[in-house]
């Protein structure tokens, strides 16, 4: 059910994945949620996550003119989490969505994908995996999962959950525009309260043998 809601929600919204189709009006671009956030000083840059990140991303991942994070319709507010990463916290909507890895709405960029076999990031929560949907937007077509049903159902709200999503079936063939978006949703049909929220840190698109691959258009 929460799959009809968010695809309902976005429809509403006027979002669009395919940037090369026009800028959906409704897409606010945030700038980075904070410096020692996004880009550690020790990121672990080219070293296939090894350098022990505490920010959104284990590379040192800028956002520019083709690299963007976009809050969907404003429905939710972004905080430093006390454990490193960012906090996502949905507004009073009933549902929150965004990007944390899309390519610009008025640039042709695609991202670098053609080696990439997984993504990898840790997770905090308070509502469980089946209120967490991960996005691959491509143009044309929409790779759309929530945690649970990747295997994730319980998400705790005071460690992270390390999550691991095989991408290898979902990328060949396609143009790649959002490399990372998510919304929070209830498949059971009712609506998220404001307040609730997810912490992500860590994302890493990984190869066949594990090593960090760059995905900047």
């Amino acid at each position: 059910m929460n799959i009809k809601i968010s695809a309902m929600a976005l429809a509403a919204a006027g979002l669009l994945f395919g940037c090369a189709q026009g800028a959906a009006p409704t897409l606010n671009t945030v700038n980075n949620p904070a410096p020692d956030t996004v880009v550690d000083a020790d990121d672990g840059a080219n070293s296939g996550g090894s350098g022990g990140s505490t920010g959104l991303f284990v590379r040192s991942y800028e956002y520019d003119t083709d690299f963007k994070f976009y809050v969907w319709s404003g429905t939710f507010t972004t905080a430093n989490d006390s454990d490193g990463g960012l906090k996502c916290i949905a507004g009073g909507g009933g549902w929150a969505g965004g990007s944390f890895a899309n390519v610009s709405s008025d640039t042709s960029a695609t991202f670098s994908m053609s080696n990439v076999a997984k993504i990898k990031f840790k997770i905090k929560a308070n509502i469980p995996g089946n209120q967490v949907n991960y996005i691959l937007g491509c143009t044309g077509y929409e790779y759309k999962k929530t945690l649970a049903d990747l295997g994730y159902s319980s998400l705790s709200s005071t460690s992270w959950t390390s999550v691991e999503i095989d991408l290898s079936g979902q990328i060949p063939g396609h143009v790649v525009e959002s490399a990372f978006s998510f919304v929070m949703s209830d498949d059971a049909g009712d609506l998220i309260a404001a307040g609730e929220w997810i912490s992500v840190r860590d994302i890493d698109w990984v190869d066949a043998s594990g090593n960090s691959v760059d995905i900047t258009p």
